[in-house]
């Protein structure tokens, strides 16, 4: 299935598409680099919004990144890593609920601004999906607000190939590292899950897609280039290091 060196830039990974009909891409750190300028900025907008004083830094949100699902996130900070100064203002969920809403609204203003783009190679990638006859789609935990965001924005007018099979976090009860989302997206596109390759840039990801039963390409990510990746056919520091072909 791989052609090439992994982890060498001086050399392209090569995978071939030929045991595969569908190539699906985890959005936040994959598709794009959105969780600095986009999701973490609109979260300490959002608190301010509410007169809540709470402020994540980057290295509190790259913790937060742990958990999948903005809501999720912050009722996890107030259970587990908000500081005691702030204990005795615990926040409802309504209120959680709500500045998660306003939260969203904040990023795709932000969006619209064109201060979130794809990463480099990501719509390369998708021209020689459809050069070889093949599909691709989105799984992804955040919501489905954020996603049309990017693409409206940042990505229809970049693809002649619209996705196939789009899955946000809605979609699911359990999110990512449940393999729930790629099993939805390979029951709606009527394929066996083997035949699905995930591309995915942290280790919440990749378990979800190896526990569907997925091959996984593993790429290095701003907030996720320490995770533990090597579950994947093959890991990459970015996007451009991959190459599509078929090799009956």
């Amino acid at each position: 299935m791989i052609c090439g060196n992994i982890n060498n830039n001086d050399v392209k990974t090569v995978i071939n598409l030929s045991n595969y009909r569908v190539v699906l891409f985890d959005l936040d750190g994959t598709i794009a680099e959105t969780e600095m300028a986009g999701h973490l900025s609109a979260f300490n907008a959002a608190f301010a919004c509410h007169n809540i004083n709470w402020c994540w830094d980057a290295s509190e949100y790259k913790r937060l990144l742990k958990i999948a699902g903005g809501y999720e996130r912050l009722k996890h900070y107030q259970d587990n890593f908000l500081p005691a100064k702030y204990s005795h203002s615990l926040l409802d969920d309504s209120l959680l609920k709500q500045i998660h809403l306003t939260k969203n609204d904040i990023y795709s203003r932000l969006i619209k601004t064109g201060v979130v783009q794809p990463r480099p190679g990501f719509v390369e990638l998708v021209k020689k999906i459809w050069a070889h006859h093949r599909e691709w789609g989105v799984v992804t935990t955040t919501s489905t607000t954020n996603w049309l965001s990017l693409w409206d924005s940042a990505i229809k007018d970049k693809v002649d190939l619209f996705p196939k099979v789009i899955i946000c976090g809605e979609d699911v009860s359990q999110k990512k590292p449940s393999p729930e989302a790629y099993l939805l997206a390979a029951k709606k596109l009527g394929v066996n899950p083997n035949s699905c390759l995930a591309i995915e840039d942290s280790s919440n990801g990749i378990r979800a897609a190896n526990a569907a039963g997925m091959d996984v390409i593993g790429v290095k990510s701003h907030f996720f280039s320490d995770d533990d990746l090597t579950p994947s056919l093959a890991v990459v520091d970015s996007l451009t290091y991959l190459e599509f072909g078929l090799k009956s």
